[in-house]
């Protein structure tokens, strides 16, 4: 596989290549799994965190954007920060101890007004989600559900297999499995392009 920029370092060494790669394909069983769920549990990471949005002068957002999703989410500020850490990309930065290769990543600044609508969304829009599926989903999949989960919806469902084609059947499968809302590929109809962890076929295979 050819990787088109410089985070082949961090993809070549086991412990970074998970946590920079995204990856979707994390099974839920029951409600929250355990505190901190999918998220690696690694608030240790969190001060280097801090310090590189100190860094880049989005700490008043960070702060901003972490009141809210603990508020509406009904999560301790901790798990808010290391969910949005994983969402906005925060977190694999702070793991690649490479001063060289974190010049070539690029995490997302924290918009809280963008969090508020994704979370206004979740419990608005088509998926109608309630207060414990909103927090299941945030702790276990927050990349998925807290950068434009819209988008991530629309491009699910339009590429559905036949079975859940249907937003209520996608819903209703959503529900039990949080992850189906990164499944925003389907190679059975338009070939492999290297999207295994976002792909309905690798989802129908677990």
């Amino acid at each position: 596989m050819v990787v088109s920029s410089p985070q082949w370092l961090c993809f070549s060494v086991p412990q970074f290549r998970d946590s920079v790669r995204p990856s979707f394909r994390q099974p839920i069983h029951g409600r929250i799994r355990s505190k901190l769920g999918a998220l690696g549990k690694r608030p240790d990471l969190l001060p280097e965190i801090r310090q590189g949005l100190l860094e880049a002068g989005a700490a008043v957002a960070w702060e901003d954007t972490v009141a809210i999703l603990s508020d509406v989410a009904g999560i301790e500020s901790e798990e808010a920060e290391l969910a949005l850490a994983k969402a906005l990309e925060w977190r694999a930065w702070a793991i690649c101890s490479s001063a060289m290769m974190r010049k070539y990543m690029k995490p997302k600044m924290p918009d809280a007004e963008a969090v508020q609508g994704a979370l206004t969304w979740l419990s608005e829009g088509p998926l109608a989600l309630d207060g414990d599926a909103i927090r299941d989903a945030v702790l276990n999949h927050p990349e998925a559900y807290l950068v434009d989960p819209e988008k991530a919806y629309g491009m699910a469902l339009a590429c559905a297999p036949d079975k859940y084609k249907d937003p209520s059947d996608f819903r209703a499968r959503l529900l039990n499995d949080s992850s189906v809302l990164g499944c925003t590929f389907n190679c059975a109809e338009d070939g492999c392009a290297s999207e295994c962890g976002n792909c309905w076929v690798s989802y129908g295979m677990r």
